[in-house]
């Protein structure tokens, strides 16, 4: 817990420092054009991530948030792609969501203890308003966020080409399962050749866009933590659908 508690203090030091420091960049910004106040957030953005120890990024689009905030999509070959947050309020803070790659991980780890044989889970997490309700660190429990941020999952649920005729049934029983757990989202199923499970199951860390090709032409449920939505409510859905 003292690391945790560490770790969160110094990120929000950093984050008062650097807004303190190009606080008088982003007045003039504003007060000039929208581009240039666009490029300071960004400076603002890279000053912040190399404070981190994150060297290898890219500053993307800068896009307006809730409140006040800015975002500014980050592309790093370390840390993939994230976004840093910063709000123009006297409280000079910067948040960024670095922690979805854990988080997506629990959520896959989740998943799994839920699994038969011959299926295979990936998950993906992202926050509900995309701006964390205050920075988490890759230490936090997926457990403490769900209950104290608004988040969502995409799971891809790929079953081996001998289970293609379960395949309703398996994505239903899951979705139900997963709302039971207090989860909101949207599950993808689809049967593959063993080829492709072995592929995308060989990779060190799982890359959302080849789950996504893997499952085209698949199942798609709505998870949600909600009262009746059972494993046969679901299946009804996709029979109907």
């Amino acid at each position: 817990m003292k690391r945790k508690g560490a770790v969160r203090l110094k990120r929000l030091l950093v984050g008062i420092l650097v807004c303190l420091g190009l606080c008088g960049c982003l007045e003039s910004g504003a007060a000039g054009t929208e581009g240039s106040f666009y490029d300071q957030l960004r400076a603002q953005a890279g000053q912040y991530l190399t404070s981190l120890g994150v060297e290898d990024f890219t500053l993307g689009l800068v896009g307006r948030q809730q409140e006040g905030w800015y975002s500014v999509q980050v592309t790093s070959s370390s840390e993939g792609t994230f976004d840093v947050f910063i709000t123009r309020s006297g409280a000079g803070e910067i948040r960024d969501n670095l922690s979805l790659r854990s988080l997506s991980r629990q959520m896959t780890e989740v998943s799994g203890e839920h699994l038969k044989d011959g299926e295979f889970c990936s998950a993906w997490v992202g926050f509900i308003r995309e701006l964390p309700a205050r920075q988490w660190t890759a230490d936090d429990p997926l457990s403490l966020v769900q209950e104290e941020d608004a988040i969502y999952a995409r799971w891809y649920l790929l079953v081996e080409e001998q289970y293609a005729g379960e395949l309703a049934q398996r994505a239903a029983r899951l979705g139900a399962q997963l709302g039971e757990l207090g989860f909101t989202g949207t599950l993808y199923a689809a049967a593959v050749p063993a080829e492709k499970l072995n592929e995308l199951r060989e990779q060190a860390e799982p890359v959302q866009a080849d789950w996504q090709d893997a499952i085209q032409g698949g199942l798609r449920v709505r998870v949600a933590p909600e009262e009746g939505r059972s494993a046969e409510q679901i299946l009804s859905e996709l029979v109907a659908g």
